[in-house]
């Protein structure tokens, strides 16, 4: 039989040949294989620009070919014509979408792509040279994620602007309608969801979660459930679960929505729930804590499942005691609204600040009289234009008379501001910023909140009790109306969840003993007593759960819980009384804690618990830039119980901020332009961005508690409304 002669530029299509087998057994010439006698020479690789054009039939003479997807025709069909011009008309002349114009393999461009260094900074740490093709999926993936992070409507990708630049830009890009952009989101809300969703499910994460409501512009009510956790690289992690519609704002309502929310992700290990005041929230934590029951997985029975926003409780606080404002504050107010009443006055108060020589760019802002923050915000500005405000006593005539017209009542308004005025505000301004700052700590949702709670509280609790013993009346009355308000939520063990006093303890510069020594300068020896017996209980009983989780997923390692005790080694302290104003009153409790420290000797223990207590750890406090999640990271192989403790315990969030930043999005989302989006579409777009967030972006925590007011204020105007027409 005669065999095919062998292409010279086809190597694996020459015949083997037994003559040049060489084996050490006996050759058997029945295993080798032989070529088919009808085997050809292998064909070269045919171009896939055949996939959309096909031989012109109608002459077989004439060597033409038709594109299939627009009928237009070209020289073609032999090898002497090539696929060049084919390829051509398919990536730039073709009107119809096709698989070279989505991907194209065979031209690269080389650009320069910025590296990140760090996803917390998000600073830029140098360039990378990288060959890049073009591809028309990914080109639409990229504009539908500038959509949502951007928050553009969907008809942007079909105004004037976006095509002339991508025309400029990117011509090969085929622009997609709005239509198509829609159902893009969907496909991708779809897709991040189920990496989200596979994530808690490998992982079995615990999450602390927090939620709130929201009525929109629509009239639709809208709950947000928001995931804390931090992950296996011990980074601090939150996820918009969900942006869901909810038929009304009633407890049983919200309970059964969360509900539904946990079972839709497949979660069923939640340590805590952060929630605003409302007593609708207290029906709905008892409706979850009994399904944590039933699943089996709540800590404690879900004893300390509850966390109530300390925001929340300290904006009723300060709201009690200013609920009758000084004239010192009106006076300034009525300054500050004169001043912001024309561009004009505007100016000259401008004109007045240049020649006292001030350099500060800040802008005087007018105050809502019903929001706190504002207040201090208005004082602390208008403060450090005094010397403004007196050269434009002097110089503009109108200031003066503003202040002695008349009002519909046919009263003068208060003011102008004189220096007892201004020094009453000074006092103001320096005791509601102690209530600002820490408000601003609660409300972080990109880093541990919890291991700063009790210092936050320590801090305005001492400040009240002076305040209380003050000579001056004014100063007397609100800080007595503030202590009545602390108490009813924060002045027993039993209306606090002890969880934020083991965060204290976990964090390693401070722990237990830290915790008394405070306790001691606030409170009675009794409350004393009894506040560190039930934290010690809570400590023991989580220590205990998590040691026998532990056990179960590693058995083969034995577990010390011998019973632990709380340290006695704290002396008895007088009542606290901060004695300067300017100094911060935590910086004392820290150095009585040094002294206290320097006494203590060491202390050998086999309980992991007793051992972590008992460790001495003055490098770390004296540490400015420690990182307590960094520490737990490294010290996991040392401390393995309390390193499961310490990422659910340091996930919980002390405010419901990180919820309520949702509404300020889903007022941009849904604002008058916009209002014909129906909820699911508002969901996918709300947890994608918070999805694809690839920086964590600091929060604007100023413009954010404005919005949050705005909705609050919005919300219970609209609950107003239709309360008052059920009533007629």
């Amino acid at each position: 039989m005669e065999k095919s002669a062998p292409e010279i530029d086809s190597p694996s299509s020459i015949p083997v040949s037994t003559e040049h087998v060489v084996s050490s057994p006996p050759f058997d010439s029945s295993n080798v294989s032989k070529p088919h006698p009808e085997s050809k020479k292998k064909s070269r690789k045919k171009s896939d620009v055949w996939q959309h054009f096909v031989k012109n039939n109608d002459d077989p003479k004439a060597l033409r070919v038709v594109c299939k997807l627009c009928d237009k025709s070209y020289a073609g069909g032999d090898r002497a014509y090539g696929t060049s011009t084919l390829r051509n008309h398919l990536l730039n002349q073709c009107p119809h979408e096709n698989s070279l114009r989505m991907e194209d393999k065979k031209h690269k461009t080389l650009v320069f792509q910025k590296k990140l260094c760090g996803a917390k900074s998000g600073s830029v740490e140098g360039t990378n040279l990288k060959a890049v093709g073009f591809s028309q999926s990914d080109c639409r993936l990229a504009c539908v994620k500038m959509i949502i992070l951007d928050e553009l409507s969907f008809r942007f990708v079909e105004q004037e602007g976006f095509k002339l630049f991508c025309s400029v830009a990117c011509p090969r890009f085929d622009i997609p309608s709005r239509t198509t952009v829609s159902r893009d989101i969907k496909n991708l809300y779809r897709d991040e969801k189920k990496k989200l969703k596979n994530y808690f499910l490998k992982h079995s994460q615990r999450v602390s979660l927090t939620t709130d409501t929201w009525t929109s512009i629509q009239n639709v009510c809208y709950m947000v459930l928001t995931a804390h956790f931090i992950d296996h690289e011990w980074k601090m992690q939150k996820r918009i679960l969900n942006f869901c519609q909810i038929p009304n704002h009633k407890g049983e309502t919200i309970g059964k929505a969360i509900e539904m929310c946990l079972k839709e992700w497949g979660i069923e290990k939640v340590f805590a729930i952060t929630v605003d005041n409302a007593s609708s929230n207290n029906v709905a934590i008892s409706h979850i804590k009994k399904r944590l029951q039933i699943w089996k997985t709540a800590i404690c029975n879900g004893e300390f499942v509850h966390m109530r926003c300390s925001t929340h409780i300290l904006n009723l606080v300060v709201g009690d005691g200013l609920k009758e404002l000084n004239a010192s504050i009106v006076a300034v107010r009525n300054a500050v609204r004169y001043i912001r009443a024309s561009p004009a006055r505007l100016g000259s108060f401008q004109n007045c600040v240049k020649s006292t020589c001030k350099e500060d760019k800040a802008i005087i802002c007018l105050d809502v009289s019903t929001r706190w923050n504002s207040t201090f915000l208005m004082l602390d500005r208008a403060i450090k234009y005094l010397d403004a405000f007196k050269l434009l006593e002097e110089e503009d005539e109108h200031y003066v008379k503003y202040f002695s017209d008349k009002d519909q009542n046919g009263r003068s308004l208060i003011g102008p501001p004189v220096s007892k005025d201004w020094d009453n505000c000074a006092i103001f301004c320096k005791f509601l910023k102690i209530f600002y700052e820490a408000t601003l700590k609660f409300s972080a949702s990109l880093f541990v909140t919890a291991n700063s709670y009790f210092h936050e509280i320590c801090t305005v609790r001492g400040r009240i009790l002076k305040l209380c013993a003050s000579d001056q009346s004014i100063l007397k009355d609100m800080a007595s109306k503030m202590k009545t308000k602390f108490d009813k939520y924060w002045g027993c063990v039993e209306k606090q969840n002890v969880l934020l006093y083991v965060a204290v303890i976990l964090d390693p510069r401070y722990k237990m003993k830290f915790v008394i020594l405070c306790l001691k300068k606030l409170y009675s020896l009794k409350e004393v007593d009894t506040i560190t017996a039930s934290v010690n209980c809570c400590l023991l009983k989580l220590f205990s759960y998590y040691a026998d989780e532990f056990k179960l997923r590693n058995p083969e390692v034995g577990v010390t819980q011998s019973g632990s005790s709380i340290p006695e080694k704290c002396s008895t302290l007088n009542n606290f009384m901060v004695e300067d104003d300017d100094d911060d009153s935590f910086n004392m409790f820290e150095s009585e804690f040094e002294k206290e420290c320097e006494k203590d000797g060491a202390f050998d223990t086999s309980n992991e618990l007793d051992r972590y207590l008992e460790e001495r750890n003055d490098g770390e406090r004296k540490n400015k830039d420690f990182d307590i999640l960094e520490w737990w990271k490294i010290s996991s192989s040392k401390y393995p119980i309390l390193a499961m403790m310490a990422r659910d315990v340091l996930a919980i969030q002390v405010s419901t901020v990180a919820s309520e930043s949702a509404f300020s999005t889903g007022g941009r989302v849904l604002d008058s332009f916009r209002s014909s989006l129906n909820p699911s579409m508002v969901q996918a777009l709300i947890c994608c961005q918070n999805w694809l967030r690839t920086s964590t972006l600091a929060l604007d925590m100023g413009s954010l508690l404005e919005d949050i007011d705005a909705y609050e204020y919005a919300d219970s105007e609209f609950t107003w409304k239709i309360t008052r027409k059920e009533i007629q």
